[in-house]
Order: C-alpha cells, then sequence, then structure tokens
C-alpha cells in the first residue's frame, strides 16, 4: 500500500521489435507490473491476428425498381435486389430492411420477411416492398435539381441464420451520386 501523495515509479518494457524499428511501442508499467502488461500485450495481439476469422456476410446488390404505384402522401414501388453468399456453407435468409436517403434526407423505407435459401458461393433475387414519400421526393426532386446530381444513400439490414444456426444481422450502407446525364440516357 502506498501513501496517496506517494508517485508511482514508472519506466519502459522493452519492445519485441527490431532495434532501430522507428515504431514506438510498449506499455509504461504501472502497479500491474510486467507480466500483466505483457499477457495483455499478447492479448491484443491474438485479438488483432484474429484466432479466427470473422464471418463473412452476404452481400446485396440492387438489381433495379418496380413500377412506382403513385398514391396521396406515399408511393409504394419494389426494390429489386440480389444477394449473394460469400461462404462455403448455405445461408437461411430471414428478412431484409431497407432505408434510402436522397440529398441526406429520408426518401423510402422497406421491410420484407424473406425466408430463403441462399445456397454456398450462390445468389438469389428477391423483392423488397417500399414506400417513397412524395414529401422526400418533392425535397429530392429540388435538391437534384440545384445541383444536377443525384445523391444517395442506402442502409440495408440482413437478418438470416449462420451454419450453426445463429441469427446474424449484417449491416450495409451503400452511397454515391449520380449525374444527371447518365439517367437521360
Amino acid at each position: 500500500v502506498r501513501a496517496a501523495n506517494e508517485a508511482i515509479e514508472t519506466f519502459d518494457v522493452p519492445s519485441l521489435l527490431p532495434a532501430g524499428s522507428g515504431m514506438v511501442t510498449g506499455f509504461t508499467q504501472t502497479a500491474t507490473g510486467w507480466p500483466a502488461q505483457v499477457g495483455l500485450s499478447l492479448l491484443s495481439l491474438l485479438l488483432a491476428l484474429g484466432c479466427g476469422s470473422p464471418p463473412q456476410m452476404p452481400e446485396l446488390v440492387v438489381t433495379g425498381m418496380g413500377k412506382v404505384q403513385p398514391d396521396l402522401f406515399a408511393s409504394k414501388a419494389e426494390l429489386k435486389i440480389e444477394l449473394s453468399n460469400p461462404h462455403p456453407d448455405a445461408v437461411q435468409l430471414q428478412g431484409v430492411t431497407v432505408d434510402m436517403k436522397s440529398h441526406g434526407k429520408p426518401f423510402a423505407k422497406g421491410t420484407a420477411a424473406i425466408a430463403q435459401q441462399i445456397p454456398a458461393f450462390g445468389k438469389v433475387q428477391a423483392v423488397v416492398p417500399v414506400t417513397l414519400s412524395n414529401v422526400g421526393f418533392l425535397r429530392a426532386a429540388a435538391a437534384t435539381a440545384k445541383t444536377a446530381r443525384v445523391v444517395h444513400a442506402m442502409t440495408i439490414h440482413l437478418t438470416y441464420l449462420d451454419a450453426a444456426g445463429r441469427r446474424q444481422t449484417a449491416v450495409l450502407r451503400k452511397q454515391g451520386e449520380i449525374p444527371l446525364e447518365f439517367l437521360a440516357r
């Protein structure tokens, strides 16, 4: 036990890197001592190297959008997607949630309970019904007229069962800009 006004003596624990390395490493020794610090360093190294590689999540590509069905306050459409499975095992898809923004403002939302199995290294097609905000559409049209570009962002939540039967959620974010000349083609 040390007195409250007594300082803790510190000194550097040597690095495991070759002499002359430009990288500064090491911990200053604290009251826990160097064995705990070396143990924590090894644990950090194992976590950084990955004792097992993290599971790859399914990949998603938007392949199109169905015909828009206008209504007074909101319109309906179908978002066509393709899901790829980079796993060596089949993945059981359970659902998809899509949030779309244009020029930073909410534009469309959709959720689908899709119970499909994506085969190992395979692909499946799916349709997600989305509701388009008419106010969001008008905002996006005004912003697009000012910038001559469609700025979009999409957040997609995929819920699936992995090979061990555990429920997983993958969050995919896609964003970009589309010049108006491209849309006119």
